[in-house]
């Protein structure tokens, strides 16, 4: 199963699943393909789906953002558990990568927006 759907002007994104794992790849305006590998830097091989809200465009200009912000429900390792959700904030260049998970918590937003529109940190691996 998959997806696509246009992004800010210059992105699409497009959305695929797998082994009930979802996962999103950024298309920039050249068309290069880039996959953010979301199932293993967020939700470290566990199942995992895109929790149907919009990514959340950042940047210092609302014509030119340089981040964006995605939220996904992880299953836990206990089974009966509810998904939690997490977010993942993604650098948008030089290549996009996930530079921040941010866990659940009452300032869960807050904090992926202080890490999206702070100094740009290094991609997250596996």
């Amino acid at each position: 199963m998959a997806g696509a759907c246009p992004g800010y002007p210059g992105w699409r994104i497009e959305w695929y699943e797998s082994d009930l794992r979802q996962g999103l790849e950024l298309i920039d305006k050249s068309g290069r393909k880039t996959d953010l590998h979301l199932s293993e830097v967020v939700a470290h091989g566990a199942f995992n789906n895109l929790l149907g809200a919009p990514v959340e465009w950042r940047g210092p200009s609302t014509k030119a953002p340089d981040t964006l912000i995605v939220r996904m429900g992880v299953d836990q390792e206990e089974e009966g558990r509810p998904q939690i959700s997490r977010l993942a904030v993604v650098r948008l260049s030089p290549t996009p990568c996930i530079i921040g998970v941010v866990e659940p918590s009452s300032a869960q937003n807050a904090k992926a927006r202080a890490i999206a529109d702070g100094t740009k940190r290094d991609c997250l691996t596996e």
